[in-house]
């Protein structure tokens, strides 16, 4: 049946005003940011909402006041109103940002005279700045929680329906499930199961629901106004408009979630709300907070479990509703449990991720929460701080280290003072000699970083400013004379939270950004922050969250200049290619007719679009520079990947959709042929297609397609089976198929999958398991059994073989000689890390690849 769309649109809250707004020209009203004089446009809906939305506060609703008082730092200001104090006839004042009361003496404040009415001043605390509004916002329509409701009306009828939700399991890594089909998603179908009533009867109905569980199932129920039994326990079948009930709580929320929980005008702490609005939140407190409140404190690992995916689905006003010590306990249990890594039974590393986030940013004290961070310790006695980080991988890793800085931004251990803070010491300096570049996606620095202990300790290599000149031999009976700038390398130990300053003149292409300190002449940063980088994994994500990002590379000045002197240039002037010199590549292309030079690049071609990479055309200029970058990038690290082939295909499009362009610039007979030539490559390069290259690993693919297309129930039988097992299937987002063993006997393994896998690849990766199961699940020491290895893989490639004999398909026999060449080189390698010593195994193989 039809999904549930249309019924959650139906009955969200905030419907009817955004339909009321819809073509409204006052929906966008100008604001003025007071510090900067920058004219902005803000949503109108945002001003009508102040208190539900809490990102923008009306300043003085609740104050008498002529003037805003602020405070100025090098890096951000704090905005008060002066308050009075009716006992003593004094005053104190209150920072706009937390509403609280600060010891503050007026002679150090500024201030700003409030010259329009008073609501036109509002604090914006995304952007943490005072608003001044352009106009006094109109009185705005305010509806009813009830609503018509014409059965006719609603393209939903009374049965089962499929509905559609964020998944709390994770499919692979820290991609999120949401962007696979959802036939590959790791939630029970049943669990996405909603049975619904829907009356015929038409009537005002009462947008908000009574909630409960019964029988296994959460239930919705939406009311007729009419009723006189809204508040009871027994509902009559003629009271009901609609009613759902759910399998599974993550479900339940999720569909409150998009219907009342995040709507723009519900607030869930709102204590002066209407009584249905009370009864709903005390409704849905005893349903699900309170429950989860117990599984956090029990301590057992199956209702800590359960308390994960309940705080996947829970919004930030109801998490505020919980205590600090209780989000701690959930962080303590999974540092407990040291099971940090996302896997097909929950997303234990964004949900702790989240809570961090929300611990962080809700601590008013934020050296209490940094402090918690370094004292508390994990089982190997790590802090909680360096435990999370060398747990926590991919975006993550990224999105932790940003709300670390940005915590600590905030705190007094930013303070570079030595005489207040007390973690600063005579023997590490503040201000550090640290130089970092980038160049062509690698990150290189002058020191060498690590964490062994509590504290972070650098070595840092400088130059002396001495120079010594040598004489050596230039190989042709000659001396050469080369002048070298003596270095010295200084220790230094860092608290994780001492401040450094990095000088941004020194380092120009330095990583790590932080938008707050922008135009500052140093970038202010912990140690912690610093040793991160030594990850390259960290930088890589830094690198990549653009998509290969190319930055200084995409200026035009310099780039001809970095491409002539890199790999790229050095491989091609000295008449050699990259295609087929590249490991990742050459397994792609090997069998694969007319891809073979897909891939390749002339050195002419090379000089041609170095020289328009200052083309008029700044656009093409950009697009050329990183066609070339890309190609760099292959030269540098020897591999080309399926993401990275897509992204040179997409920029060689971009370019020949230019190349009038390209061919304007030929300035003779000779360069109009080279562009010719090069306008061939780019075409090569544009039109060989990503399917071609499905066919060496997994040439079934070629035939049925993905195995979630062409076969999902036997997908869903295989993902069901290795899960009940305790295994975990990894996707991948490039061509790659593997199976990995547990990290010790008796752990099932993992199955590592292209998402676009066929379904003899997916049985392939299936026998894997099994043959692991029946071994008892060897763990590591699987990789060192030969005749274990040589066997999974004969017994693995054989069913892919069985299973293409019973297609009967025209392509039976060049698919089966594919298969058995991948098992051949399976083979070679295998062999040549330990030696067979099954006799009758080597005779099944001899037999085999006959």
């Amino acid at each position: 049946m039809n999904d549930l769309d249309e019924l959650i649109q139906f009955l969200r809250l905030n419907r009817r005003r955004e339909e009321n707004l819809e073509g409204d020209e006052t929906n966008v009203v100008m604001a003025t940011v007071l510090d900067t004089g920058q004219e902005i446009d803000i949503d109108k809906i945002s001003f009508e909402n102040l208190d539900t939305y809490k990102r923008l506060t009306n300043i003085f609703e609740n104050f008498n006041a002529t003037k805003i008082y602020y405070t100025q730092s090098d890096f951000d200001r704090k905005y008060y109103v002066k308050q009075p104090i009716y006992q003593n006839n004094g005053y104190n004042f209150v920072n706009v940002d937390t509403g609280l009361a600060e010891q503050i003496s007026e002679d150090i404040l500024s201030f700003i005279d409030i010259e329009y009415a008073f609501n036109q001043y509002v604090f914006d605390r995304t952007r943490k700045k005072v608003l001044l509004i352009a106009q006094e916002l109109e009185t705005v329509n305010v509806f009813s929680d009830a609503i018509v409701f014409k059965p006719e009306n609603l393209d939903v009828s009374t049965g089962t329906y499929i509905y559609t939700f964020d998944d709390h399991k994770t499919l692979f890594g820290t991609i999120s499930s949401a962007i696979l089909n959802p036939l590959l998603s790791l939630i029970q179908l049943s669990d996405r199961e909603v049975d619904l009533y829907k009356s015929d009867t038409t009537g005002s109905m009462y947008l908000i629901p009574r909630i409960g569980y019964s029988k296994g199932k959460y239930t919705i129920t939406y009311l007729y106004t009419k009723s006189k039994k809204n508040f009871s326990r027994s509902i009559a079948q003629e009271d009901i408009a609609l009613h759902l009930e759910f399998n599974f709580v993550g479900a339940f929320i999720s569909f409150l979630n998009e219907t009342i929980l995040l709507e723009p005008n519900f607030n869930y702490l709102d204590d002066e709300a209407s009584d249905r609005r009370l009864d709903f939140v005390d409704e849905f407190e005893k349903l699900i907070v309170l429950p989860l409140e117990r599984n956090i404190i029990s301590n057992s690992s199956g209702n800590y479990k359960d308390a994960i995916t309940v705080l996947y689905y829970l919004g930030d006003d109801i998490l505020f509703s919980l205590s600090q010590d209780t989000l701690w306990k959930v962080v303590d249990e999974a540092i407990k449990n040291d099971t940090l890594v996302n896997h097909s039974r929950a997303a234990e590393e964004n949900i702790v991720l989240k809570l961090i986030k929300f611990i962080a940013e809700r601590e008013r004290n934020k050296d209490n929460f940094l402090i918690k961070l370094l004292e508390k310790t994990s089982h190997d006695q790590m802090s909680y701080l360096h435990f999370l980080y060398d747990r926590i991988d991919g975006d993550n890793s990224t999105n932790f280290v940003k709300i670390i800085h940005k915590t600590w931004m905030l705190s007094s251990f930013r303070e570079i003072d030595p005489e207040k803070s007390k973690i600063i010491t005579n023997d590490s300096p503040v201000i550090l000699d640290y130089r970092s570049d980038k160049t062509l996606g690698f990150h290189t620095d002058n020191a060498t970083i690590d964490w062994k202990t509590t504290n972070i300790n650098v070595a840092l290599t400088v130059g002396t400013g001495v120079y010594q000149t040598s004489q050596t031999k230039d190989g042709q009976g000659g001396t050469e004379t080369k002048t070298e700038e003596v270095m010295e390398t200084f220790q230094y130990s860092y608290h994780p939270f001492s401040p450094i300053a990095i000088i941004n003149a020194d380092n120009p292409t330095f990583i790590f950004k932080d938008p707050e300190q922008e135009g500052q002449p140093y970038m202010l940063l912990p140690a912690f922050v610093l040793y991160a980088r030594e990850k390259s994994a960290f930088w890589q994500n830094w690198l990549t969250v653009a998509e290969y990002t190319v930055d200084i590379l995409t200026t035009l000045s310099g780039f001809g200049n970095i491409i002539k002197v890199g790999r790229l240039y050095k491989i091609l002037e000295a008449g050699k290619t990259i295609a087929g010199k590249t490991q990742i590549f050459t397994k792609i292309v090997t069998g694969v007719k007319g891809v073979a030079g897909v891939a390749e690049i002339s050195s002419g071609s090379v000089n041609i679009l170095l020289k328009l990479t200052n083309a008029n055309d700044t656009e093409l200029g950009r697009e050329i520079s990183k066609y070339l970058f890309y190609f760099e990038m292959i030269a540098l690290s020897g591999e080309l990947s399926l993401a990275l082939y897509e992204k040179m295909q997409k920029s060689a499009s971009k370019i020949l959709a230019k190349k009038e362009v390209l061919k304007e610039s030929a300035k003779n007979t000779d360069e109009a042929k080279q562009l010719d030539e090069l306008v061939e490559e780019l075409r090569k390069m544009a039109d060989n297609r990503f399917k071609q290259l499905n066919s060496i690993a997994d040439p079934v693919a070629d035939i049925l397609g993905a195995a979630y297309k062409s076969h999902p129930e036997r997908l869903r039988k295989i993902l069901a089976y290795v899960e009940s097992k305790g295994g975990e299937v990894i996707y991948k987002l490039e061509e790659a198929l593997g199976y990995s063993p547990g990290l010790s006997k008796g752990q099932p393994g993992q199955i590592h999958i292209h998402k676009e896998a066929s379904i003899s690849a997916w049985e392939h990766e299936l026998k894997h398991f099994l043959d692991d199961e029946v071994a008892g699940f060897m763990g590591m020491r699987a990789l060192g059994d030969t005749n274990f290895r040589v066997r999974s893989e004969f017994n693995a490639y054989k069913t892919e073989i069985d299973f293409v004999k019973k297609l009967k398909h025209k392509d039976e026999i060049e698919v089966i000689r594919q298969l058995k060449l991948n098992f051949k080189n399976e083979l070679e390698y295998l062999t040549g890390r330990g030696k067979i010593t099954d006799s009758d195994l080597v005779r099944e193989i001899e037999n085999f690849l006959k």
